[in-house]
């Protein structure tokens, strides 16, 4: 593969030599070392990853396709080059590099990794759980390939076999908190009898296992104890681009009293794109930080002296929680990205409001203190360019109803698919249309049909898509009733769905994950489709279903009503968030007495 063909494809600018003196450094180095080959590969090997994790990945690219020139069969530098080709979401050029790395050595265990990711990233899911568990044949201790093999599971809604796997991997490897975030973000998908419990006792174990070590009984936080000053504010984030996340946080950033705030951003993510430019452009100060450690991450913000930290990411991916732990902030709270405790003592608020946890009802489930924001805990922004909804129900054309989910798979668990059988089954000629990333996945796809007509639903009702950016907003356009994954509901998908015009069955269960349908729903005056009991949603669900004209009544002017509703008041919102932060704060200058002036 010829570098100026990668550096194409990827369509990432791959420097030359001439063009960057810090390359050009490298090179020279490493010409010093060309004759050997040992020598040679490590040192570009330990340079290459420093590039990458340092979030500049054209010159890690760089690094590789230059050692690659002298030594092109060698295993270690052909795997590691791959991953940053995944990274980078590059699988078609990652793919071709692996398949030769395993035959030429067989049995090198991080190419087989590296397959299992780049096949799970297709969305083959059988291809990749082949790879995983070729690894483990190779090496039992592998917990990469058994976080693969949990992640697989999840995937397709298998969720105790996710957890026993996320379990032998940190038995594998018992210090190394990505897998036991991946457990306890996990855990929130389960059903009856687990959770909320289970999840937030693994939590809480997460603490103990991995944060605890670093508490302190006096922080020595030297940040000034006035309540009403101006303060500093940061955000911690791995998706401060075309993600979820930012869609939501970039309307409170651009209505932030800047006078008030002074937002300092914390991006941990190698990846930049658009939507990261808009953000960095929204900020006061913009920190790269994924090259960082937790010790040096926790020492930039103490350096930056920021007096409120916000963590967007929870126990997701790229998460930061062990900076965190750290407690670089003297006020620190969780918010929007992970819908649950973090389960860390150093975390002291989760931001949230009174129709996801209203007093007396999630406290126990939580490690941090629950600060209930007036209205609604976020606000919604579409993305660019989203189309209007039709001005009718499906319906309509096609005379038949159709039900649809297009939520992670993980969420429709046989609980789930129990009682939408039963919900078709009262319909007989309605259809269902699900989209998820795991329908990609022929042999997957094919199971849950299976899981359907084992429900007395004939197959050839169903309409299984894989997800496709493409498809964002439109498929809207051809279901007539979205029906709420339970315990674990929708949340940047149940929004997207009343922006277009779709009204949403939800179940209401008794924590936050399980409220959020009914939260949305209600501020939408929607409050007549949310349920309580499983008999319930179907009733409401036949019931629609079989009731035209309430269908269009329903949908007539949904999009304005959530338009109008505090649901998209960016004005609104960030005037009751600046109200929360400053409340948090004149809480910790009262613990610290403030001195008179």
């Amino acid at each position: 593969m010829k570098p100026e063909l990668l550096g194409q494809s990827g369509g990432l600018k791959i420097p030359a030599r001439e063009d960057d003196a810090v390359l050009a450094e490298v090179f020279d180095e490493l010409a010093t070392l060309q004759s050997d080959e040992q020598a040679f590969c490590a040192r570009a090997d330990m340079l290459a990853l420093g590039f990458r994790y340092k979030g500049e990945t054209a010159r890690s690219i760089a690094v590789y396709q230059y050692v690659l020139c002298y030594y092109p069969d060698h295993s270690g530098i052909l795997t590691n080059f791959s991953g940053v080709l995944l990274s980078l979401g590059l699988r078609d050029e990652a793919l071709p590099i692996l398949l030769k790395v395993v035959d030429q050595e067989p049995e090198y265990l991080g190419a087989w990794d590296n397959l299992a990711e780049a096949a799970y990233r297709y969305g083959r899911l059988d291809e990749a759980e082949m790879f995983a568990r070729h690894a483990l044949e190779i090496d039992p201790g592998d917990y990469v390939a058994w976080n693969h093999l949990a992640g697989i599971y999840k995937d397709r809604g298998r969720l105790l076999e996710a957890v026993s796997y996320f379990q032998k991997g940190i038995l594998a490897s018992p210090a190394n908190p990505m897998i036991y975030s991946n457990l306890v973000f996990t855990s929130i998908y389960c059903g009856q009898g687990w959770m909320p419990d289970y999840t937030a006792e693994t939590a809480r174990n997460f603490d103990r296992v991995h944060a605890r070590r670093y508490w302190r009984d006096d922080w020595g936080h030297e940040n000034t104890p006035e309540p009403e000053r101006p303060l500093r504010i940061g955000f911690v984030s791995p998706d401060l681009r075309r993600h979820a996340v930012a869609y939501f946080v970039e309307p409170l950033w651009q209505n932030l009293d800047r006078k008030q705030f002074h937002l300092v951003a914390y991006y941990n993510q190698a990846t930049r794109d658009r939507v990261t430019d808009r953000m960095e452009a929204l900020a006061d100060e913009w920190r790269p930080v994924v090259g960082l450690s937790d010790d040096q991450l926790a020492a930039q913000i103490r350096e930056d002296k920021i007096d409120i930290l916000v963590d967007l990411a929870g126990h997701t991916a790229g998460n930061r929680l062990l900076a965190f732990a750290r407690k670089p902030a003297p006020v620190q709270l969780t918010w929007l990205g992970y819908p649950s405790t973090t389960g860390l003592r150093a975390m002291d608020w989760l931001l949230t409001d009174a129709s996801l946890d209203p007093p007396g009802l999630t406290e126990h489930l939580l490690v941090e203190k629950p600060w209930r924001m007036k209205d609604v805990f976020c606000v919604y922004r579409p993305h660019d360019g989203s189309p209007e909804p039709i001005d009718h129900p499906p319906v309509d054309d096609n005379g038949y109803i159709t039900f649809g989910c297009f939520n992670n798979f993980a969420k429709v668990t046989p609980q789930v698919i129990a009682l939408w059988c039963q919900i078709l089954v009262k319909v007989p000629t309605a259809r269902l249309l699900l989209e998820a990333n795991a329908l990609e996945d022929p042999s997957f796809a094919n199971d849950v049909r299976n899981r359907f007509a084992e429900g007395g639903v004939d197959p050839a009702r169903l309409e299984l898509l894989g997800r496709r950016p493409e498809h964002q907003y439109h498929l809207y356009n051809r279901i007539d009733i979205a029906l709420d994954p339970f315990p674990c509901n929708g949340g940047t998908t149940t929004f997207d769905t009343l922006w277009m015009g779709v009204p949403l069955v939800s179940l209401e269960g008794g924590h936050m994950m399980a409220r959020m349908g009914g939260d949305l729903l209600r501020h939408a005056g929607l409050d007549e489709l949310v349920v309580s009991n499983e008999d319930d949603y179907a009733s409401v669900a036949i019931q629609l279903a079989n009731d035209w004209p309430r269908l269009r009544h329903l949908r007539d002017g949904l999009r304005d009503r959530v338009r109008q509703s505090p649901l998209m008041d960016a004005a609104l919102f960030s005037r009751n968030f600046e109200d929360a932060m400053r409340g948090m704060w004149r809480e910790w200058c009262a613990q610290r007495k403030a001195p008179v002036a």
